[in-house]
């Protein structure tokens, strides 16, 4: 599962300038529809980009809903987001 929702994310990625580049570690949590149920910037390398990806990971909603063997849990997911030059 948290290779779907890796992936929605990543569909979801507007990058910056190319002038803008760095990394954001976020951490996403999500009920067993999908459902965003907190979002944080654990740690970045710019403040501007870890506006630009929770922006990016609000535009990724809905996620993924949970396999029925995780249905009566939550899950929170760590990434790091890559903001780089093409």
């Amino acid at each position: 599962h948290k290779h779907q929702v890796k992936e929605q994310l990543r569909t979801h990625l507007r990058y910056p300038s190319p002038r803008s580049q760095g990394w954001v570690r976020l951490q996403v949590w999500l009920d067993p529809s999908g459902a965003l149920r907190q979002l944080r910037v654990l740690e970045n390398s710019n403040p501007a980009l870890a506006q630009r990806a929770l922006e990016d990971a609000r535009a990724a909603i809905p996620y993924p809903s949970f396999p029925r063997s995780l249905r009566n849990h939550q899950a929170r997911y760590e990434f790091v987001v890559r903001y780089e030059p093409e």
